[in-house]
């Protein structure tokens, strides 16, 4: 059983903040939405983002914010 199966958390959003996205090679959204089997989770977003460079976080938690309004 896997965190996200967890019957407390269905139909919560999650936000997946896909760090260094600033690195060659690295994973897309996609690829990643698709490695953590995230296509039963009623509302997820896969956010690319570089801490370093501070690019994308603040987008991911706009996209939470709205989901949680």
């Amino acid at each position: 059983m896997t965190v996200l199966s967890e019957p407390k958390l269905r139909g919560l959003p999650v936000l997946v903040l896909a760090n260094k996205a600033d690195q060659s090679g690295a994973a897309t959204a996609e690829a990643i939405a698709a490695a953590l089997d995230l296509g039963a989770v009623a509302s997820f977003h896969v956010q690319s983002c570089s801490a370093l460079a501070g690019q994308g976080v603040q987008a991911g938690f706009a996209w939470l914010c709205t989901k949680l309004e």
